[in-house]
């Protein structure tokens, strides 16, 4: 009796396992975005920016249709202009304040939609403490 318990207990962990590995494999496809003009990137994004000793912050990215940009978070901002270059999209900062505000500094992102139509911006760069990473949501 015990083993036939046992076994029933064993068969349904395997089976809830199966049941939640697929519909996470099934809820995280993206398609990558070929990014063709600023303006359909154009408005307000809101992600995180992890940087070298600083860890994950919450932070917001705003992208004009002529390829202006500022991005905030606590304790800096950074505004830029971005450009596409070969499906990629090019940030180049201007100026602005804390350790990203550097002028001249470049990141690169690449753009992938998930399912539901949801827009991901992902990137990196690198500024003066180290390299960073960036991953902003597109807002409705």
């Amino acid at each position: 009796m015990v083993t036939t318990r046992r076994s029933a207990y064993v068969m349904l962990t395997i089976a809830l396992f199966a049941v939640t590995v697929s519909g996470c494999a099934s809820s995280g496809t993206t398609t990558p975005v070929a990014v063709k003009d600023l303006s359909s990137l154009a408005g307000k994004w809101n992600g995180w920016i992890k940087t070298t000793g600083s860890g994950s912050r919450p932070a917001t990215f705003e992208l004009t249709p002529g390829g202006d940009y500022v991005t905030r978070t606590e304790g800096f901002n950074t505004q830029g202009k971005a450009q596409i270059k070969d499906g990629a999209l090019v940030l180049t900062g201007t100026g602005g304040t804390g350790r990203l505000g550097v002028s001249g500094r470049t990141s690169t992102a690449s753009i992938v939609e998930r399912s539901g139509g949801i827009l991901v911006l992902t990137g990196s760069g690198h500024d003066d403490i180290g390299p960073f990473d960036f991953e902003f949501t597109k807002q409705k």
